[in-house]
């Protein structure tokens, strides 16, 4: 009976050349990139984001959606220039998001006074 369990785990263990190795990694870094890159599309597509970038100009981003955006750039496994550009935000916001997460002041900023600074205000009678 051991004799013939000896026997099975030696052929299904076998060693591998080192160029199956070396196949096998590249094939799994290729593969890991692919995954990045699609799941990356999936959230531009998901969240209707346009394809100029994450936001239209000017347009403020919440704290939700950046977390969102900064897990992940995070889990993708991209160079980070390369990750950005599918997003289309640009790297300056990125690191700003990146060092407000890491001070834990990671908040909405509140848009600006409707009122212009140049108002004439109508004189009291």
């Amino acid at each position: 009976m051991k004799a013939g369990k000896e026997r099975l785990t030696r052929d299904t263990v076998r060693d591998a050349a080192p160029t199956e190795v070396q196949e096998l990694k590249c094939e799994n870094a290729r593969l890991k990139t692919l995954v990045a890159e699609l799941s990356l599309e999936v959230y531009v597509l998901k969240n209707g984001h346009t394809t100029s970038g994450v936001k239209r100009r000017y347009e403020r981003v919440g704290a939700r959606e950046k977390e969102e955006i900064l897990s992940l750039m995070a889990d993708s496994g991209l160079p980070c220039v390369t990750a950005l550009a599918k997003l289309g935000l640009p790297r300056s916001s990125y690191y700003c998001w990146l060092k407000g997460q890491s001070e834990g002041r990671l908040e909405d900023k509140r848009g600006r006074s409707r009122v212009p600074w140049n108002k004439i205000s109508r004189p009291s009678q």
